[in-house]
């Protein structure tokens, strides 16, 4: 048993010593989403090269879908609600006004947009919606 506990506490040290180093009051960025001020600091030029730099895991193929009709290996796109297209018609987007980009899983995004988003969804915002 003493053993066991020391190998776990020593797990624990091991795991807490190589966490990064976080700023105090610094919030961690959210996974599902990419805010303004994180689109405004990377200064790139369309909301693909954007979500390909700070969330690359988006862009991740999800495989193709064994039902009639299967959909993308990745998720759909809508714009502001409304569906926008492929994963490639995020090259079309100027980040310059885009305000949020959020990921949906294949469950959240079905409940959110409906069927056919069997790989998930992105939903951009823009100014103006």
């Amino acid at each position: 048993m003493f053993r066991s506990l020391m190998f776990w506490s020593m797990a624990c040290a091991v795991v807490v010593a190589c966490a990064p180093p976080v700023a105090p009051g610094t919030p961690r960025p959210n996974s599902q989403v990419i805010t303004a001020d994180e689109i405004r600091s990377s200064e790139l030029p369309t909301a693909f090269d954007v979500v390909q730099k700070l969330r690359p895991q988006f862009l991740n193929d999800r495989g193709r879908n064994t039902v009639a009709n299967s959909s993308s290996a990745y998720p759909r796109v809508y714009l502001n609600g409304i569906l926008y297209g492929e994963i490639g018609s995020l090259r079309e987007i100027l980040a310059s006004q885009v305000t949020e980009i959020r990921y949906y899983n294949a469950g959240q995004a079905q409940g959110r947009f409906g069927s056919g988003n069997l790989s998930g969804a992105l939903a951009v915002m823009t100014m103006g919606r």
